[in-house]
């Protein structure tokens, strides 16, 4: 409608992470680890309703910043082929941006508080040629109560942050062997396993994405050397239907 705006914003802010590990023995070692992370703010710079009104033309959004808290261990058996290691965390976000579909916009807007917590676990095994990995997470991911009035936005306080599981799972598998002297063979398979969550901002129900898991494969033969190979490779080998955003 003609309308001109002209906005400006000027941030200076730090983000760091402080680090304690203590090695037990040759076979574990634990750590605790502190962060603070950094995202600018910034503006929306497409036609949008939110923050623009006769009386304001206002359409920034602030920085967003994470405090980091995780307490884990790492630690080796059968002389060095196992991995097993382990982790707790808690995240506490602020200003949290979430980024939002209007229907004919994209929007970033500001969440007062976001919180992550819970745990992840990984286990690596190889001996000879073959490989054995696995990996769980754990993550219960929730809004604040303390969003601002917003219609499109009624569902959030105390409910699941959009795109975020509360379980998810790898694990993978793979072989690598001779063929004469000059020839290497190898053969992997993973999968990735992920619980139910709602695709969209507002957390509409008809948006919601049930668990499901995807299955990769790859073959190859190559050189020795490394110069050359030939890979057979598919990507959602079960040709599982998922969405990745719905509006």
């Amino acid at each position: 409608d003609g309308r001109v705006t002209h906005q400006s914003r000027e941030e200076n802010e730090w983000s760091g992470t402080l680090k304690f590990a203590y090695r037990w023995n040759e076979k574990a070692m634990t750590y605790f680890s502190a962060a603070r992370g950094y995202k600018a703010g910034g503006f929306n710079l497409d036609r949008t309703q939110v923050g623009v009104t006769p009386t304001t033309s206002d359409t920034s959004f602030p920085g967003e910043f994470v405090d980091s808290y995780e307490l884990g261990a790492k630690t080796t058996w059968a002389g060095g082929n196992l991995l097993l290691n382990g982790a707790l965390f808690h995240q506490t976000y602020s200003d949290f941006q979430l980024n939002s579909f209007l229907g004919t916009s994209f929007v970033v807007r500001s969440i007062p508080t976001v919180t992550s917590r819970g745990f992840d676990a990984e286990v690596l095994y190889q001996n000879g040629g073959l490989f054995v990995q696995g990996g769980l997470t754990y993550a219960k991911t929730e809004y604040g109560d303390d969003l601002l009035p917003d219609p499109d936005l009624v569902l959030l306080p105390g409910s699941t942050a959009s795109f975020a599981p509360k379980w998810s799972a790898t694990g993978a598998v793979g072989y690598e062997f001779d063929l004469g002297k000059n020839l290497v063979a190898r053969m992997h398979v993973g999968a990735k396993y992920m619980s139910e969550y709602n695709t969209g901002s507002d957390l509409d129900p008809q948006k919601l994405q049930s668990g499901y898991t995807t299955v990769n494969a790859r073959a190859s033969i190559g050189g020795r050397d490394g110069h050359w190979a030939v890979e057979l490779w598919a990507q959602n080998l079960t040709d599982a239907e998922y969405m990745q955003v719905a509006f």
